[in-house]
């Protein structure tokens, strides 16, 4: 904040920063019984779950009556109660596995159907926002859920029942099915939404520039004045039916994204802080994980459960950090993320078969 651009906004930033911080270590020392830990769990999936699936709900009854069934359907969820759409499908994969968790490890048959339900209306909600930074979330929180309640069996087939040979062609099988993955991605997206598509381009070049200029400190947190002097040397776009129609339009969107945050977890705190601030919050996610993993291990039934799930949410929270960034607090800490953290140190701080 010293070395920022706007000390000013800087210095709000590190306000809110330390805020969360704080609210995240308080928790391990008010949530002191299982109890407690059930029921902020549970404040955690409502509002990160249930509050938006209500809003969800009555936007849509209030769409059907004024435009139709069809129309309605057709419509892109946008509730300014919440933000824009990427920042409601960023609060349901976030608190989605909790709510899960939670479903699993309940012994109570009504309470079990109720949160099915709810997990039902997320879902159909996450539709609903199409948002391409939530599904990349999905699949990566995915992904570790299932390496991290099979890998091992995962890794012993792969060690005693493949030959050498088989192992390299599998893997190279495996990489070659991610890289067609994603350049059919890369492929697809611009001609899904060339603006977005272009958007994070610019917010790429613009924030390499920034990065390259300013490696160790960085630009300062919190604001984005500094991008405006690399936005005249930004040529990094592509083209569509949509630009060539409307060339005028590539100005619009480099002014608009030139005075907006990055799009990109790991840019944004990088472009902020420096290279030291992006190492320290890497630092803290890798501290993070394995001090998870280990203590997950000496957990049993329902502690372990909900672990897992606070563990899976924190992954959808970066997942979703590589195509979009919270702008209205620090990226990444805020609510629910800090409150699964707080969850997650409670359950480390007691390893017991219940949390």
């Amino acid at each position: 904040a010293l070395s920022s651009y706007a000390p000013h906004e800087s210095w709000v930033w590190v306000r809110k920063l330390l805020v969360l911080l704080l609210f995240g270590a308080l928790i391990p020392l008010i949530v002191n019984t299982t109890d407690r830990w059930n029921l902020l769990a549970q404040i955690v999936v409502l509002s990160s779950v249930g509050i938006p699936v209500l809003l969800s709900i009555t936007k849509l009854l209030d769409l059907w009556v004024q435009l139709g069934l069809r129309p309605a359907l057709s419509y892109r969820l946008m509730l300014n109660e919440l933000g824009r759409a990427n920042l409601i499908a960023r609060t349901l994969v976030t608190g989605g596995p909790l709510l899960v968790a939670q479903m699993l490890a309940s012994s109570q048959r009504v309470l079990r159907i109720l949160m099915w339900i709810l997990a039902g209306l997320a879902l159909g909600v996450l539709v609903a926002c199409r948002s391409w930074g939530a599904w990349i979330a999905v699949a990566l929180s995915g992904g570790f859920l299932v390496v991290l309640l099979h890998g091992h069996c995962y890794r012993t087939w792969w060690q005693e029942h493949l030959s050498p040979i088989v192992r390299v062609l599998l893997a190279t099988t495996v990489l070659a099915g991610l890289g067609l993955s994603l350049s059919l991605a890369l492929w697809w997206a611009p001609r899904a939404n060339i603006e977005s598509f272009n958007g994070r381009l610019v917010h790429a070049r613009i924030a390499l520039s920034e990065l390259a200029d300013h490696p160790w400190l960085g630009v300062g947190p919190g604001h984005h004045y500094s991008q405006a002097q690399y936005a005249g040397d930004v040529d990094w776009l592509l083209d569509t039916q949509s630009t060539l129609d409307h060339p005028g339009r590539t100005i619009e969107l480099i002014r608009l994204y030139a005075t907006m945050h990055t799009h990109n977890l790991f840019t944004e705190i990088g472009v902020g802080t420096g290279l030291l601030g992006l190492g320290a919050f890497v630092w803290l996610l890798i501290e993070l994980l394995r001090s998870g993993l280990k203590n997950r291990a000496g957990l049993y039934g329902t502690a372990r459960t909900l672990a897992t799930g606070c563990l899976v949410g924190i992954v959808a929270s970066i997942g979703w950090g590589i195509l979009d960034v919270m702008e209205i607090s620090p990226p990444l800490f805020s609510f629910p993320s800090w409150a699964l953290i707080g969850l997650l140190l409670t359950c480390l701080l007691y390893t017991s078969p219940s949390p």
